[in-house]
Parts: C-alpha cells; structure tokens; sequence
C-alpha cells in the first residue's frame, strides 16, 4: 500500500523507494533484510509523516505484523484523505467524515487497497504481482 503513496510524494531516488524495494525483495526472500531498514526510518525525524510511516509499518508487516500492514493501509488512506480538495481559504469547520469517505481520491485508495490485497492473497508475492503493484 505504501509504493503509491512514495511514488506520489518522492522522488524516484529516494531512500523511502530504497526501502519498499528491500521490503518487496524481503517479501519474496521470506523475511530477509528488512529489519536493519526499518530500523534506520524509525531514526528519521519525519516518521510520523504519512508516507514514512506507512513504509516503516509496510516494512513491518513484511515481518508478519498483521498489525503493522494494518497501520500501513490506514497511513495510505490517511493520505488520501488530505489530497482531498475541498476547503476554502480560512474554511474552520470539517465536512462529514462519510462524506470525505465518498471523494473519489479516497475513493480511489480503498479500491487500490481492496485490488492489492486481493492479489496478493490469491497470487502471493509473485514477480508479476510485486511487479503489478510497483507499477
């Protein structure tokens, strides 16, 4: 779930990049790797910025953390929610949180979110579908 919110928000030599990279290598080397890079991010100063999160938690969750890959997901749509477009200049008051649900870019998120996990749950981490979701 993190590789769209890094692609969206960093350029392509960033280390976030460098770090879903070794997560993905992880993934298909059965957990190999990662620990040392989650480890670097949990150092960095902007952890708690949606995009490094989610890849901190991705990396976990490439552990076995279910609870991890849960954080991710929610950091992804976390993100999402603050692309949306919608306030005014000096706007003080939140639209209905279904209502920012329904915004087609979070929209957008749960359906990538929902594609991603179903391939991974019925395909496992293949090539082609680490290849897939990188796209």
């Amino acid at each position: 779930m993190a590789e769209q919110l890094v692609r969206r928000s960093r350029p392509e030599q960033d280390p976030l990049r460098a770090a879903l990279a070794v997560g993905w290598q992880a993934v298909k080397d059965e957990g190999v790797g990662w620990q040392a890079v989650q480890e670097q991010l949990g150092q960095r100063a902007d952890l708690d910025e949606d995009d490094v999160a989610a890849v901190w938690y991705a990396l976990g969750a490439v552990g076995g953390s279910a609870d991890d890959a849960e954080w991710a997901a929610q950091r992804c749509v976390d993100a999402a929610f603050e692309r949306i477009s919608y306030y005014l200049e000096g706007a003080t008051l939140a639209r209905p949180l279904e209502v920012d649900t329904a915004d087609p870019v979070v929209q957008a998120e749960l359906r990538w979110q929902t594609m991603a996990l179903d391939l991974l749950e019925n395909e496992g981490a293949t090539s082609a579908v680490v290849s897939r979701l990188r796209a």
